[in-house]
């Protein structure tokens, strides 16, 4: 079995098959076939298929401390976006989640 076969081996099987978009497993053997390391995504059954092929998923709330961290927003805003993910959007975080990102934030500059 080819490389190929092989990575479409592992998508199709186990939990990874009951993806229910078929969209989802074509970019987790996107990442697979083209060395991608990782995965934009807020869905858990995406980010457990994703950690079982050794892919790294990174969520809204990773992507907002990734934009603080590499200085393309403030950390006013990153907390005010991050606070506004759990607030206002439809996406599924919980409070602890969101302390554990602020503090992700912090991690950068410890003392302000």
């Amino acid at each position: 079995m080819g490389n190929e076969g092989l990575i479409a081996a592992v998508i199709d099987s186990g939990p990874i098959i009951h993806l229910t978009e078929n969209g989802e497993r074509e970019c987790l053997y996107l990442c697979k076939k083209i060395s991608v390391p990782l995965i934009l995504t807020d869905d858990l059954a995406v980010r457990d298929a994703a950690n079982l092929l050794n892919i790294i998923p990174v969520g809204s709330l990773g992507i907002v401390v990734k934009a603080y961290k590499s200085e393309q927003i403030s950390l006013s805003e990153a907390e005010r976006i991050i606070n506004a993910l759990y607030d206002i959007s439809s996406l599924f975080v919980t409070r602890a989640i969101v302390e554990i990102a602020i503090k992700e934030l912090y991690k950068r500059f410890p003392h302000g």
